[in-house]
């Protein structure tokens, strides 16, 4: 399909690689010509802050982003902003171009948006030469993107990636701080790796979801497809061995005790796993990491991303953090008793007070706004028909 306003065949292919419909051979055409020269860097780096700024939250329809793009496209090519942008690459600054480019994508994205916005934008070290683009997700928000080699990556509320401008050149390297889902383009001679501040993830191609927010007591990999390779940081730069994960095992890291804790399958699902199994490498469990017996259907934790949440058998203090996460708000409790109670069910995109109403309604629950915060405390007069819902 070709846009309007951008109709050569060099744009459409940037397109096709942004909006994820690329196949591999295309991909590596862009790579190609982004390498070739500093101009057509900068050409891509417009487009893609347009693409960015066109994109909403919940995943819309693919014409729809499209027909977005191609109108803040047009806007922005015709802007004083866009047109009066550095030529030479010695006086190039990325982020001066970015900040003019978010500013005219921010006058008229309420036209179609739905939703927050995640930014996107770049930054340079004054001590080096290599670019960087970041994509920081609000609270209250989500965010999908596709790296230049066809890896889809979806972002959650609260999380920050950031590649180099050189990205599937001649690494694909990301670091995550936060939570996101990986869908990672297949490369077996260039692996994809996830870098977060105690664990690096690498995979050749496969599906996974890892969780690394700065405040969590834990970091969290989970293996939907594929395969992938877990190591501390410090153990992957000493070349120690990693823990091989396969598909629908979840390795958990406790910050506090610096011990990994390897769920072989989730409970309630029949599967080749068992907690007999041995992980790769070889014979014996590396140090600090304990195979554990699954509690809950871990797996459904990679809901987030879908229009429906799936919730499995969650106690309400870690469903609250995240609860805060997704709509931007504060929850607080009036009863620490509360944080025990377990949650199973699907939530959609309902607004927080119909999420609560529905808490309030299968729980001993009561709720109450109070300015920026949501208080929680125990009603009283149901509590003892929901003992069952204390945690074990």
């Amino acid at each position: 399909m070709k846009l309007e306003n951008f109709n050569t065949e060099i744009d459409n292919l940037i397109v096709d690689v942004l909006s994820g419909n690329a196949d591999s051979a295309r991909c590596e055409a862009l790579r190609l010509w982004l390498a070739a020269d500093d101009a057509n860097l900068r050409r891509f780096e417009t487009m893609q802050q347009a693409w960015f700024a066109a994109s909403v939250l919940h995943t819309p329809e693919d014409s729809d982003v499209r027909s977005a793009f191609e109108r803040l496209a047009q806007r922005i090519k015709n802007s004083p902003s866009a047109s009066s942008l550095p030529r030479s690459p010695r006086h190039y600054r990325l982020r001066r171009a970015a900040n003019a480019l978010l500013r005219i994508a921010a006058m008229w994205a309420a036209a179609f948006a739905v939703g927050a916005l995640s930014y996107h934008y770049y930054s340079r070290h004054s001590s080096q030469s290599t670019a960087y683009f970041e994509t920081v997700v609000p609270l209250g928000a989500k965010s999908q993107l596709v790296l230049t080699d066809g890896t889809k990556v979806w972002l959650n509320a609260g999380s920050r990636l950031r590649y180099s401008a050189g990205y599937s050149s001649r690494s694909r390297e990301v670091e995550l701080e936060g939570e996101g889902y990986f869908e990672v383009a297949p490369n077996k001679a260039m692996p994809f790796e996830v870098k977060t501040l105690l664990l690096n993830v690498k995979a050749t191609g496969t599906s996974f979801n890892v969780k690394a927010y700065p405040n969590d007591s834990v970091v969290e990999t989970i293996l939907v497809e594929g395969r992938v390779e877990v190591s501390r940081m410090h153990d992957s730069e000493a070349g120690a061995p990693a823990i091989a994960l396969q598909p629908k095992q979840r390795l958990t890291l406790l910050k506090s005790t610096n011990e990994m804790l390897l769920e072989m399958q989730p409970k309630g699902e029949a599967g080749e796993h068992d907690l007999n199994a041995t992980p790769t490498p070889a014979a014996a469990m590396p140090d600090k990491v304990r195979a554990v017996e699954a509690k809950a259907n871990y797996m459904a934790e990679t809901s987030w991303k879908d229009k429906r949440w799936h919730i499995e058998d969650e106690d309400l203090g870690s469903l609250a953090v995240k609860l805060g996460r997704r709509y931007n708000v504060a929850i607080t409790f009036a009863d620490d008793r509360l944080k025990s109670y377990r949650f199973t069910g699907t939530l959609e995109d309902d607004p927080i007070e119909a999420v609560l109403k529905a808490m309030a309604q299968s729980a001993p629950v009561s709720y109450k706004f109070q300015g920026s915060e949501i208080l929680l405390s125990v009603n009283d007069e149901v509590s003892e028909q929901y003992k069952s819902m204390w945690k074990d």
